[in-house]
């Protein structure tokens, strides 16, 4: 063990280190500060019996993240953690021992001409060394020991200082792949050991410029390691080259990457040569069959293949396309052809045509038009459809009820008169049940200018003095979230769920007169006032279709119940041997007896993770226990979905989402369960099919469902996190894709099961729909009818905190594309629409009167839609990332909506409540929403914790080919990132320079001019706290940036890789991205939370499900008769209670007055969700106790 000793800032000292260069700093394998104000303590190592040195480490609880009211910033997990110190790793040279002062080297350096006159001097001799490969006949010298390495070059005086520096990656390591990157341009370097069998010279900073690969086309041989040859500049006129052998010690980790990506690129090639055509398709489909059938039985291929932990390698080829090309090319023109090259090579992607720009504005419909023209009137352009399109779309609108009553029976009627109401009380009372009534308005809470206001008489109460009034409120599109901006029918109200029930009473007296209402019609009948056809919903501002149910208030109505079975599995809280306010699962076993009906019994489903310590169990993995509880129908707060696997299907990667997806969307899965009462311990043992247990199980998403799926078409698609999520949901299937950039549309089709499925269109969404309005048929434009959903991901540069130029021309035109989402649904008319955007859309930045989202939700109420609308927090559904997002949803009329998808994972420490904006009333709406989760949030550094070191990421990473930075760092740059101290944690520039960390030259040539990267709270260079959510992943790494400049790795020497912001962002491991490092990271960063998408996918299920007569001749298909239960041993016993989910904090009645607005808690949800002062509780804990087994 290495004594250490410690410096301010934490930074280790010891004499016997062994020198490296400056920018190498030492890295402590287990890291404590000291010096952060931790307390120190001795304590026995009980399994070594040494004493060790312990910090406790109080972690820094700044807040970090985007500038932005609902950027969360990167909200710390301040935890007091124990450390021990147990060593240091030093990191890998990046430069050869060579370059060092006073460094020995292992033999005489010879002159390497001098040293192949030597071993050439005789015939004898070079016939010796001469090798035949095939046709080819060349004379070969063994190169051992070796380093490859780049030129020395000098970059222009410093303007800070005026000094010469070295140019980026000047005498450094180089892996040879990158050489062949540029062959016969540049000019490198070697040192090592040559010999021939007999004699053995050292040679040093030999120039080369050629690298040669043999061994593709032989089947018979399995790796090229022993063919892999250079030729130096001397070389060359002697026809010598160097066959490699082992490299130094310190070259090895360059070396060792290099050796396998050429393994992969001879079997490449020979794939290849064994087939006509090679593409993503079969590189997914039979590339890893074929390996095994060819080189199965060698061991060393054996090895190789061992070190990469898929059977899927399109990752490696989008990840090294040129390498790979380069060296097919040489081989022949025909391996030129392949299909895969169009694919994934950046410089000749052509798997996705692209359709040539012709639109310069923003083509909207002329509906649209006239919702934005105050707004975007200059951005936009009006375009008329043809008169084939416009009958197509007026006779869509009518299949899908936009233009029809929904609801038209003769027990409510179609219009109400003022005078012709039969009275429903005895008396000569003015106002009958069924009129609607005007109110003067008070003046006191609401806003706006309207002297009245209207509601719905559901009740009269007449007493000896006064006759009071039972009402609903009716509200005006201005005093919904709607606001004041502008709403295409004039003449429509709004029923809503707020009634005087618990209010102070209102009297006949107080009616100032009544009003004419046509309900359930879609316009204006000519004899009316106004016309009524949705129900606003202010707990949930929510805009719904009207039903004849809504004419009596929720007060007056039993409570909606959930229906359940024994063997169902649900959530249920405040278990009695389990921590409070934690979500566990459970299978309902049985009920109580008369008299106790409020009780179940219910069999505990643990984690096996959590209770049973099987570290490599992900967190949704339960087992099926023998541990049964007695719990109050009041506790269990929803369903969830469980299904039973075998250890196989793990192991293959066979578990299909959303099962495998870490607990999102309240999936989980079984492998095992709980030995036999006659088994001491807590064995456990794995589950086969058959499963002889009694558990209703989860929807099988591997299943055909007799509904046909929705239809989708993805707009602004990126490269498809989005779409995919939602169609991982089971009840949506894209058949159309839209986007502008080049990588995305390449990204997108790389990961479709079948490229054919998906019509992809790599061009202008304005392009698209002009096609579309003028009736142009084409199998990339799909035609009026084809699409049930579009989701659309619209551009939100205009509309980011991060836009420092919002008013510009290009941020008018980027904010109006929400205008062409609008008229994509204007024209299609799907049966639901997601739409996805940053929360500042709705902010009080933007102009009076100019308030983009609520001109949005103007123009999908007034066409007829049911919408919701609420901002969903990536880090609420397992994303390790501070990203909010707003989602407004609509759907056709009549149809169920989506419920919003419940929180499974638990909000940080100190996260505080936000909202959209504030209504009519003065309340917020679209507020975050809390309540008691299953699971705790996921840090980044949890979430990353599987990937390989890669400290300085200078080295290819085999199992994680985008394990990568995106950014060339110059060596001024790496040795101010060594320079940061990793602890405390989130230590950025500006705070080293304070702690004395940054050396001299670091603090000169810093960017000290800019006021806003010099200031005390700049986030310039910032470590990322791997105990917190990383921030908002953005389009480019900006570590510079001291708003969002938070980016450097918490222990490495390098920003975050690709890889570890995919996993910020939900990406799957076997997603393929196109593209350089730098682009694949603006597709992460354009794309939506993988988890939120399923979210979303699997409330839309639920949606679909409900509404199964419209997608299928069948009869309609019910949750709750999709998880019924076949089993005949199975007794059907039913509980009702009511399902709460997850709501939002509740607000108090109020007294304020007749029309106060505020909603009322609904029963059985303030005591369990909610939180006093908006604060969230802390991470979710563990429970290690376990309930008593029950024979």
């Amino acid at each position: 063990m290495m004594e250490l000793r410690y410096r301010s800032g934490g930074v280790p000292t010891g004499e016997s280190l062994i020198p490296v260069p400056g920018r190498q700093q030492r890295k402590l394998a287990v890291r404590a500060d000291p010096a952060s104000g931790g307390k120190r303590k001795r304590r026995r190592d009980e399994f070594s019996g040494h004493t060790r040195e312990a910090h406790e480490v109080n972690e820094a609880d700044e807040l970090a993240g985007e500038d932005g009211t609902f950027e969360v910033a990167a909200i710390l997990a301040k935890r007091r953690r124990t450390m021990y110190i147990q060593g240091i790793q030093i990191p890998g040279l990046t430069v050869p021992k060579s370059m060092y002062r006073n460094w020995i080297p292992p033999l005489p350096i010879s002159d390497e001409k001098a040293v192949l006159k030597d071993f050439l001097g005789g015939e004898d001799a070079r016939k010796a060394l001469r090798i035949e490969l095939g046709e080819d006949v060349f004379t070969a010298v063994s190169l051992d020991c070796f380093s490859i390495y780049r030129p020395h070059k000098l970059a222009a005086p410093h303007r800070k200082n005026g000094q010469v520096y070295e140019m980026k990656f000047a005498n450094e390591f180089v892996s040879l792949h990158d050489i062949s990157l540029k062959p016969d341009r540049d000019v490198w370097y070697l040192d090592g050991v040559l010999h021939d069998g007999r004699r053995r010279t050292y040679v040093q900073r030999v120039p080369f410029n050629l690298l040669s690969i043999g061994g593709y086309e032989n089947f018979t041989q399995h790796t090229v390691r022993s063919h892999i040859w250079l030729q130096s500049v001397c070389g060359q006129k002697h026809d010598v080259w160097y066959c490699l052998e082992n490299p130094s010690s310190e070259y090895r980790r360059y070396y060792d990457a290099f050796l396998w990506l050429a393994d992969f690129a001879k079997h490449l090639i020979d794939f290849m040569y064994n087939n006509d055509t090679i593409s993503l398709k079969m590189l997914r489909a039979n590339f890893y069959n074929w390996l095994q059938e060819v080189h199965g039985h060698d061991l060393a291929f054996q090895q190789w293949l061992a070190e990469y932990p898929d059977s899927d390698f399109r990752c490696v080829a989008a990840a090294h396309p040129q390498f790979l090309y380069n060296e097919a090319r040489q081989l022949g023109p025909g391996y030129a052809l392949h299909p895969i090259w169009g694919e994934v090579h950046t410089k000749m992607l052509n798997a996705v045509p692209n359709q040539e720009p012709q639109e310069k504005k923003t083509v909207v419909t002329p509906y649209v038009y006239n919702c934005f023209k105050s707004v975007w009137g200059k951005q936009m352009e009006l375009r008329q459809p043809s008169r084939a399109t416009f009958r197509a779309c007026e006779d869509r609108k009518k299949t899908m009820r936009f233009t029809v009553p929904i609801h038209h029976h003769n027990t409510m009627p179609y219009c109400l008169p003022t005078e012709e109401r039969v009275p429903k009380v005895v008396g000569r009372s003015k106002v009958r049940v069924g009129d609607v009534v005007q109110f003067p308005n008070d003046g006191k809470i609401w806003k706006g200018k309207d002297d009245v206001w209207y509601a719905y008489v559901q009740g009269i109460d007449k007493t000896k003095d006064r006759t009071a009034l039972q009402i609903i409120w009716l509200y005006r599109p201005s005093e919904t979230t709607c606001s004041k901006m502008h709403y295409p029918s004039a003449n429509e109200l709004f029923f809503s769920d707020h009634c005087n029930c618990g209010d102070p009473k209102t009297y006949e007296d107080e009616v100032v007169g009544k009003t004419s209402v046509a309900f359930f019609e879609s316009s204006k009948p000519s004899n009316v006032d106004y016309f009524i056809r949705q129900k606003y919903v202010g707990d949930e501002t929510a805009f719904v279709t009207l039903k004849e149910s809504d004419f009596q208030c929720k007060c007056q109505l039993d409570p909606d119940n959930a229906i359940y079975q024994t063997g169902d599995t649900v959530l249920v809280s405040k278990l009695v041997n389990g921590p409070a306010q934690i979500l566990e699962p459970v299978e309902i076993v049985a009920f109580a007896p008369e008299g106790s009906k409020s009780l179940i019994r219910v069999r505990r489903l643990l984690r096996r993770g959590r209770d049973y310590g099987h570290k490599d169990a992900e967190p949704n993995e339960l087992v099926y226990s023998r541990r049964f509880e007695n719990v109050n129908t009041k506790d269990i707060i929803r369903r969830c979905h469980v299904r039973l696997y075998n250890k196989r299907s793990k192991e293959r990667k066979e578990i299909p989402p959303p099962y495998c997806r870490k607990g999102t969307g309240d999936a989980f899965y079984i492998l095992c369960k709980e030995a036999d009462s006659n088994v001491v311990g807590n064995e456990l043992q794995e589950l086969e099919e058959p499963f002889q247990i009694s558990l209703r199980q989860g929807f099988d998403p591997t299943e055909t469902h007799p509904q046909r799926k929705l239809r989708g078409l993805d707009l602004f698609s990126g490269g498809g996190n989005f779409g995919r999520g939602l169609e991982e949901g089971g009840a949506l299937q894209m058949e159309w894709a839209l986007d502008w950039n080049k990588w995305a549309m390449h990204s997108y089709r790389a990961n479709l099961q079948d490229p054919n499925r998906v019509k992809l269109f790599y061009g202008s969404a304005n392009d698209f729909f002009a096609q579309a309005l003028n009736g142009k048929c084409s199998d990339l434009i799909p035609q009026l009818g084809e699409v049930d959903f579009i989701s659309a991901g619209s551009p939100c540069q205009g509309f980011s905190n991060a836009n420092q130029r919002p008013g510009s021309d290009q941020s008018l035109r980027n904010s109006s594309m929400i205008a062409s989402v609008a008229s994509y649904i204007d024209l299609y008319r799907p049966a639901y629409a997601i739409l996805e955007n940053v929360p500042s859309m709705a902010s009080r930045s933007h102009e009076p009167n100019e308030n983009p989202f609520a001109q949005m939700l103007c123009t999908l109420v007034g066409m007829g839609y049911q919408v919701q609308q609420f901002v969903l927090d990536a880090w609420s559904f397992g994303n390790p990332q501070s990203r909010s997002r707003l989602f407004i949803l609509a759907t056709a009329p009549g149809l169920d909506t989506p419920p919003k998808p419940p929180l499974t994972h638990s909000h940080p420490e100190r996260t505080t409540n936000r909202s959209l904006g504030q209504a009519a009333n003065g309340h917020r709406f679209g507020e975050r929403y809390w309540g008691p989760t299953q699971l705790d949030y996921v840090t980044i550094g949890e979430a990353t914790a599987d990937l390989p070191d890669n400290h300085d990421g200078r080295v290819s990473c085999i199992p994680f080919p985008d394990h990568q930075v995106t950014r060339n760092e110059s060596t001024l740059t790496r040795i101010m990132i060594d320079h940061i101290p990793r602890f405390p944690r989130s230590q950025t520039f500006v705070k080293a320079c304070k702690a004395n960390q940054m050396p001299p030259i670091q603090v000169q040539t810093f960017h000290w001019e800019s006021q806003f990267r010099a200031r005390e709270g700049s986030r310039s260079w910032e470590r990322v706290n791997p105990n917190a959510l990383v921030p908002t992943v953005t389009t480019q790494c900006q570590p510079a940036d001291s708003f969002s400049g938070a980016w450097v790795h918490w222990d490495a020497s390098r920003c975050l890789t690709v890889m570890e912001v995919r996993r910020a962002q939900g990406f799957p491991d076997q997603d393929v991205l196109v593209g350089s490092p730098a682009e694949q990271w603006k597709l992460v960063g354009n794309g939506v939370a993988r988890q939120v998408a399923l979210a979303l996918g699997l409330s839309l299920r639920q949606a679909w499900l409900a509404n199964g007569h419209v997608y299928s001749e069948s009869p309609a298909t019910t949750v709750a008769s999709e998880i019924a239960c076949s089993d005949p041993r199975i007794t059907p016993t039913v509980a009702t209670r009511r399902e709460t989910g997850v709501t939002p904090g509740r607000l108090p009645r109020s007294t304020a007055g007749p029309r106060s607005g505020v909603p009322r808690a609904k029963e059985g949800y303030a005591a369990l969700h909610d939180v006093p002062g908006g604060k969230a509780k802390g991470r979710v804990g563990s429970s290690k106790e376990l309930a008593i087994v029950l024979d």
